[in-house]
């Protein structure tokens, strides 16, 4: 190899393709595939014989170091580039590649990854933020919590695992980010401290927080000053309705508003004693559906103009809708329906006086 005679390079390659199948094939298996595909083994396969073709040039056998060792990080540095081209990264090098996933690493395990960045790369937080900006921008399926320790590159990062990107979702995904954002900015300053705080993220730089860590409403009473928990669970509710109703009106969400005009009581009958008398005797409170036979509620489409009415039975769960809402679709009943399918909801065993139900488009 000393001469650079690409026949000593041949015997060198039947030498080394073992060693070279072994680590495609380690690859492979934490890349995530489950079945064996020749035809993409030999692309790969290919992409690596490439550049050792590439680095042959650039070897100097007196600095002391063999050419398997030599080609190790390069060979790392192939199987990264051929997975960055199944992902179609718009990226300009393979090292902007790795910082990208480092700070993307670094966003889902570090409270402050702009901070850690800087200190790891010693580089300006203007140019950290940058990366942390187009991690977030290209966020993908895949999670990037995952990490190996035998990291050759140093970034602390699994990076043979192979992440698909889907640009129109990513696309769809920053979109809705940028109008709750705009969303966001609209509310005042005591509702967005109680969604950050309740919701446990920072509208920032969109750290958020293990919920674990999430405060309690007595919390909240305690941190925002209310008299009672149950102040400060109605003034959390009171903001996530503005924000869903200013997210409606900037055209991102659809939302059902619901009031209750009239319930009708279960009639008593004579029978033997059930489970549902043993709590009432007991003092234990027994859910709306249980104590009501029907109900009949309001809502309104889109939060806005005239409303509709229907019937809902508690007891088997069937609906008649009296009035149409202004904005409801006439055919589907868009709007009624997820009304309906909130209440039939077994999670919600009571009856809400008021409620707003929020959906995607």
């Amino acid at each position: 190899l000393r001469e650079k005679n690409l026949d000593y390079l041949s015997f060198f390659l039947h030498r080394y393709e073992r060693i070279l199948n072994r680590r495609i094939r380690s690859f492979l298996i934490r890349d995530g595939s489950d079945q064996y595909d020749p035809e993409r083994f030999l692309d790969i396969k290919l992409a690596c014989r490439m550049k050792i073709l590439e680095k042959l040039a650039d070897y100097d056998p007196d600095a002391g170091t063999s050419f398997t060792t030599f080609l190790y990080p390069h060979i790392s540095d192939a199987l990264l580039e051929f997975r960055k081209g199944e992902e179609a990264w718009s990226l300009s090098s393979l090292t902007v590649y790795k910082l990208v996933r480092r700070m993307a690493q670094l966003y889902y395990n570090s409270p402050n990854p702009i901070s850690a960045f800087c200190k790891q790369f010693r580089c300006k937080p203007e140019t950290a933020k940058a990366f942390l900006n187009l991690a977030r921008g290209i966020r993908n399926r895949t999670t990037l919590e995952l990490t190996a320790p035998d990291d050759e590159e140093g970034t602390g990062e699994d990076v043979t695992r192979d992440d698909s990107w889907d640009y129109p979702e990513i696309l769809s995904a920053d979109f809705l980010y940028q109008l709750v954002r705009a969303a966001f900015e609209k509310l005042n300053y005591r509702e967005q401290q109680l969604l950050e705080k309740r919701q446990c993220i920072c509208m920032d730089c969109g750290y958020v927080a293990p919920m674990k860590t999430q405060p309690g409403f007595d919390r909240l009473a305690e941190m925002f000053e209310y008299s009672s928990t149950s102040g400060a669970e109605r003034a959390f509710q009171k903001a996530v309705d503005h924000l869903t109703e200013v997210l409606v009106k900037d055209g991102a969400l659809h939302a059902v508003r619901l009031r209750m005009k009239s319930k009708t009581p279960r009639k008593a009958k004579p029978k033997k004693r059930s489970d549902a008398d043993a709590r009432t005797c007991s003092g234990e409170k027994l859910p709306d559906k249980q104590k009501y036979a029907a109900a009949i509620y309001q809502y309104q489409a889109d939060c806005d103009g005239e409303w509709g009415e229907f019937f809902f039975n508690c007891e088997t769960g069937e609906a008649e809708i009296l009035s149409l809402a202004e904005w409801d679709t006439t055919k589907t009943h868009r709007f009624a329906t997820r009304a309906i399918r909130f209440l039939r909801d077994p999670e919600n065993p009571n009856l809400p006086k008021t409620a707003t139900v929020a959906f995607e488009k």
